[in-house]
């Protein structure tokens, strides 16, 4: 569509600015108003949505209309990772938590790597019958498959959750019969409403928490999305190859995720392990600017330390923070980090056109030694 880098990012910074809002709002509308239930199903409705705008804009070669459908996805993508989130912590507890964490990662990462290895071999097989827009359109319409599959499956674990909670309502009935026929007193405490204000006092360490995740996280996706052509450009690998090794670092987080969680669940160290894959990534960026050994192998790395990052730290925010205003939470964590996503977005584009990989490096480098710090 002849699109250059500034504009291709503006595809990624449409998304993230109004999620520096949204996905406060979603987090607040899923404990006040929805509930996981109801906000699982109506999120990934418009994820699905915004995935038909984008493919239509694609298919009438109108960049505008993919600018629409990118920021109709910002209305439920990152709500729609508060409700995952929420979920896991309603039903998982304990040292079992960075497991789960880690394995929902996992499968995460099957779509980020199924996107990155299968639709480039889709767009060639329909390239060869339709060219240029037309066949990006056709490509992006058939991925609207894996979101209306995602919205069944929201459907499907309402329908379990609400089993849950009927079972649970049963279990806690029965102990207050009991309790009542021992002649004690069921405890009658009253949960109590959340309310706006209180954001005003969550605790220090979850604000602390969302300055981690945006020192590291605005190093991993900005890098990914722009990462083909910097392997192209300085290690002379052709696209396929560029688009393996970019994959890598998904491909790497489906097998560790969970071993990750293991192994902070048997530790118990979430903080220790942050400092960890702060200092891997470190070294993956700083040989990625100073050297040229492999980027196979420095990908590998980065993998591993985005698996232990992602598996230590969400299930941070649950200890923090009581259950009453969990979903707020993982909001206020997530509009935080989309802050910073969209400021990096706003110019990576630029400084990689005007100053080059290098200066990116650099730059990396020096969000990863204040996060590691």
């Amino acid at each position: 569509m002849k699109v250059g880098l500034a504009q291709y990012n503006l595809l990624y910074d449409i998304y993230s600015w109004p999620n520096i809002i949204l996905a406060f709002c979603g987090g607040v509308l899923i404990d006040r108003v929805f509930g996981i239930r109801k906000g699982g199903i109506i999120f990934s409705f418009i994820v699905m949505i915004s995935q038909v705008v984008l493919a239509i804009g694609a298919l009438t070669n109108q960049f505008w209309l993919m600018v629409v459908g990118r920021f109709i996805f910002a209305f439920g993508g990152e709500s729609l990772s508060v409700v995952q989130n929420t979920y896991l912590v309603k039903w998982f507890n304990g040292k079992e938590l960075n497991f789960v964490f880690g394995f929902t990662l996992s499968f995460a990462r099957v779509g980020s790597t199924v996107t990155m290895n299968l639709m480039k071999p889709i767009y060639n097989s329909i390239d060869r019958h339709v060219q240029g827009h037309t066949c990006l359109g056709i490509t992006m319409l058939i991925a609207t498959v894996f979101t209306l599959f995602s919205w069944a499956c929201a459907f499907i674990l309402a329908y379990f959750d609400r089993r849950r909670d009927e079972y649970s309502r049963l279990i806690s009935r029965s102990s207050e019969i009991s309790l009542q026929a021992a002649g004690a007193e069921p405890n009658g405490k009253v949960e109590e409403t959340v309310k706006i204000t209180h954001i005003l006092v969550l605790p220090l360490g979850l604000w602390i928490m969302c300055f981690v995740c945006v020192a590291y996280y605005t190093t991993v996706f900005p890098f990914v999305s722009n990462a083909q052509l910097f392997f192209i450009s300085k290690y002379k690998l052709s696209p396929q190859h560029a688009d393996v090794c970019n994959s890598l670092i998904y491909m790497i987080s489906i097998v560790m995720s969970p071993v990750c969680g293991v192994l902070v669940d048997q530790t118990g160290r979430n903080i220790m392990w942050m400092i960890i894959s702060a200092l891997a990534a470190l070294l993956e960026h700083f040989l990625l600017a100073f050297t040229m050994v492999t980027p196979y192998f420095l990908m590998v790395i980065a993998g591993v330390s985005y698996s232990l990052l992602a598996s230590c730290f969400w299930p941070c925010v649950s200890y923090i923070v009581p259950n009453k205003v969990m979903a707020t939470a993982y909001g206020v964590v997530t509009s935080v980090q989309n802050l910073g996503m969209a400021l990096v977005y706003l110019y990576i584009g630029d400084l990689i056109e005007n100053a080059g990989y290098f200066v990116l490096e650099i730059h990396f480098i020096a969000w990863l030694s204040g996060k590691a710090s």
